[in-house]
């Protein structure tokens, strides 16, 4: 369950909410996202670390993914007090598997070489970097993004609607992209 789907309830909130629906797994925005920053503008020093830690053992739900970085010009050059610094820190100190990212309609840089620079940011907390599928941004279908990611370790964000995406449709994305959904493909052998 992501926290987008449910806002404004808290991450501590979001994940009592995973925890009486049997939902193992939660996504969190913890950057670049206005609403969030009040909670997460400390960083690891956040106090809302401390509750949602608490929350996450005492619920058994964990933290699948968190974000969001944007791809800009920021992320050549180190800095610990950037908002894709405190994602990619909270995401490892919260045991994230993914950190998501968005490119930016503003941005000139190729958002190809922007997503490097993140796969390889990512690596060293042992994120693997997911993009999400964007309107009005060069990321705004599963192939541009596919293309976008393509050669790094990374991936993207399929958002799916049951009111607009059938399950055969959803299964033949997943079959075309394969393993840059983030999901393991299983191969068949002979």
């Amino acid at each position: 369950m992501h926290q987008s789907i449910v806002h404004p309830v808290d991450p501590v909130e979001l994940v009592r909410l995973a925890e009486r629906a049997g939902i193992g797994s939660v996504g969190l925005h913890v950057a670049t996202t206005p609403e969030v920053e009040p909670w997460w503008v400390k960083g690891i020093g956040a106090e809302m670390l401390r509750d949602l830690v608490a929350a996450l053992l005492a619920a058994r739900v964990t933290v699948l993914d968190v974000g969001r970085v944007r791809l800009g010009p920021e992320l050549r050059v180190w800095d610990g007090q950037h908002a894709y610094a405190r994602a990619l820190e909270l995401g490892v100190r919260l045991g994230a598997q993914f950190v998501t990212a968005r490119a930016d309609a503003s941005v000139a840089d190729d958002p190809a070489e922007l997503f490097a620079v993140l796969d390889e940011l990512a690596r060293r907390y042992r994120l693997r970097p997911l993009l999400a599928v964007v309107a009005g941004t060069s990321a705004a279908t599963p192939g541009e993004a596919a293309a976008i990611v393509q050669g790094t370790r990374g991936g993207i964000v399929l958002d799916v609607s049951p009111l607009t995406d059938t399950p055969a449709a959803v299964a033949e994305t997943v079959v075309e992209l394969g393993e840059l959904t983030g999901i393991p493909v299983p191969t068949i052998r002979a």
